[in-house]
């Protein structure tokens, strides 16, 4: 499998885990048309609660996917699917009329949404399935966890650090790219980026990957290690910081340092920012360096 291939199986048992956290919104909803707009509250109370559990047969499609770790998923979304409907015919039950019997349904109910949901989606980072696992297919699983493990994934790494819009994707994925056991230039630009991100987090995580013996060594072997090393060190700093500071290196008579300033600038900033640097660097004559 590649990489691509990897990514639709993730998203996909995904899908049964976030299927499972909004779908109360219409079981329940069902529910309630069923029991009192047709009046099943009186005469059908179970059909109205199996009615509204056939919302469930959506997680059927993933249980008979022909990946086998996405089929286990849906089969034990559909195990949860299951327990939450059983809770449900407790609530109509007779037995409910009893004091008290309510809030404890609903505290159960609550738990088995919330921690049964929470439980099988840390499931899924993990690239394990208890149901798979209970079904003797413990082998297969850890033969899909090692394939996955082994997939190139640097590609996605670098573009979820510059192009996601989500905090904590990029800082996962920073921290990826910084625990690799090789380094390249494309890496290297991909941390830097991430050094001038918006997030303190991803900054921070940044720093850590850049500091790593591996990233050290590959930016021992580049052209400007000095001023490439010593950035690290230095405080984040937004494009436009770092325009303002290429401004200071050049009036203190350091073309070299303030080409550095203006070319990160250049990299990170918006479109007003990136139209300043460049100006500054045509006439440090510096345009080699993009």
């Amino acid at each position: 499998m590649n990489v691509n291939e990897f990514l639709l199986v993730k998203q996909k048992v995904e899908s049964v885990y976030r299927w499972l956290k909004w779908s109360p919104l219409l079981t329940v909803a069902t529910l309630y048309i069923l029991m009192f707009s047709f009046g099943f509250v009186y005469s059908f109370p179970y059909v109205a609660v199996f009615g509204s559990a056939l919302w469930h047969l959506v997680i059927l499609g993933y249980a008979r996917d022909p990946h086998p770790f996405v089929q286990w998923h849906g089969r034990q979304g559909l195990l949860l699917a299951g327990v939450r409907t059983l809770l449900a015919f407790w609530a109509v039950g007779p037995w409910m009329d009893q004091e008290g019997e309510f809030f404890y349904w609903l505290f159960f109910m609550g738990a088995i949404w919330f921690f049964g949901n929470r439980w099988g989606r840390n499931q899924v980072e993990k690239l394990d399935c208890w149901l798979m696992r209970k079904g003797g297919q413990a082998a297969a699983l850890e033969a899909f966890a090692r394939a996955y493990h082994s997939a190139d994934w640097k590609q996605v790494w670098v573009q979820e650090v510059l192009a996601s819009k989500k905090d904590k994707t990029r800082k996962k994925a920073v921290i990826a790219l910084g625990n690799l056991e090789q380094s390249d230039e494309e890496v290297i630009n991909a941390l830097q980026q991430a050094r001038l991100d918006d997030s303190f987090d991803v900054r921070d995580a940044a720093r850590v990957a850049l500091l790593k013996p591996v990233h050290r060594d590959f930016l021992a072997k580049m052209k400007e290690p000095v001023r490439v090393s010593s950035s690290l060190m230095e405080p984040v700093s937004s494009p436009e910081e770092m325009y303002k500071e290429g401004v200071k290196r050049l009036e203190a008579g350091e073309p070299k340092e303030a080409a550095a300033k203006f070319a990160t600038a250049f990299r990170a900033g918006r479109a007003d920012v990136r139209k300043r640097a460049m100006e500054q660097l045509e006439i440090l004559k510096e345009i080699e360096v993009f």
